[in-house]
């Protein structure tokens, strides 16, 4: 593990500190959550967007057009 020395302002560090003491967390943990959410959003929306672009709108109504015209059941139909 490495140690990394942060300078955030002070109104953040209190509300780490409230959040942390609600939450009866470290700040150290509150961090790494911080820090992994983030990094598994982004890696998501990057995942996201490689599958998209693998797609085409051809494929796509090719799919579609397998798909009966049927009318929704009553309990699925928007009011």
């Amino acid at each position: 593990m490495k140690t990394t020395t942060l300078r955030i302002p002070t109104y953040l560090k209190k509300a780490v500190d409230d959040v942390c003491i609600d939450e009866q967390i470290s700040i150290n943990q509150f961090v790494l959550n911080a820090i992994a959410e983030k990094i598994s959003s982004l890696q998501t929306f990057d995942m996201i967007e490689q599958r998209a672009n693998k797609g085409s709108e051809e494929q796509f109504l090719k799919i579609l057009s397998k798909v009966p015209s049927n009318e929704p059941a009553e309990n699925d139909k928007l009011s």
